[in-house]
């Protein structure tokens, strides 16, 4: 089963558009939402949207402690608070409830990105949006964190090889995209081609990434931040990206 966005009941559209994924926010705008439905259905149907996020958020943090060769179902129950049932009533197998992980981090790194960048029309400021949201927020950021557990899936499962190919591909279709809006701007004057640039931009992410989360030291948050920025700003010669603060 292919999933491209996680669904409640047909109804509740659970994407994550923050930069972290939050339980609790994500709690707060569905309430919202579902209260200027003004709809007695819907909001019998908001615990189910609760605690399906209350497994997948359980799944970040059972990938993490326990990595994927040693995971169970029992482990995702201990670790969000629900039975081994419940989790087979919102997911029919393991399979289904990673798939469920991966989609999470494409609503986070590519359709949250897509719309937070569609609200600015300055090139500049896009890209530095760009560049605040790609990395992990912290190195215990679990649905990064879990991410790269689940990449190592793609050699088996051909369902995840295609999840990791468009993942990558996303977010290096939406750097291009800047890059070549800079450009009709006349702020960007680009060393490379705009793809070649977004590849780079996007291996850089995901590399940082690693190292973020893997907790050692070696390079934090706001280094990675700086550099991306720097190989920014060199790509596309537009020195105002590395005045601002990230």
């Amino acid at each position: 089963m292919t999933l491209h966005r996680i669904r409640v009941d047909g109804y509740v559209d659970a994407r994550v558009n923050t930069a972290k994924f939050n339980l609790s926010m994500f709690m707060s705008a569905e309430l919202t939402l579902l209260d200027s439905k003004v709809n007695t259905g819907a909001m019998a149907r908001l615990p189910i949207a609760v605690r399906r996020l209350e497994i997948l958020e359980g799944a970040m943090t059972a990938l993490t402690t326990r990595g994927l060769a040693d995971l169970r179902i029992k482990d995702i129950a201990d670790a969000s608070g629900a039975s081994t049932a419940t989790i087979h009533y919102h997911f029919s197998d393991l399979g289904e409830l990673l798939l469920s992980v991966h989609d999470l981090a494409t609503d986070r790194f590519a359709r949250a990105r897509v719309d937070l960048v569609a609200t600015v029309p300055d090139a500049r400021e896009k890209l530095r949006l760009l560049a605040a949201t790609g990395l992990p927020v912290d190195g215990r950021d679990a649905l990064v964190s879990a991410l790269y557990e689940l990449h190592s899936l793609h050699r088996k499962y051909p369902t995840h090889k295609r999840l990791v190919k468009l993942l990558f591909d996303q977010q290096v279709d939406l750097y291009a995209s800047v890059f070549e809006i800079g450009m009709a701007q006349g702020h960007f004057t680009l060393s490379r081609p705009a793809r070649d640039l977004a590849s780079l931009a996007v291996a850089l992410e995901d590399a940082f990434g690693l190292h973020i989360t893997s907790e050692s030291g070696s390079i934090p948050v706001a280094n990675a931040k700086r550099l991306l920025t720097v190989f920014l700003a060199e790509a596309t010669g537009s020195n105002d990206l590395e005045e601002i603060e990230l």
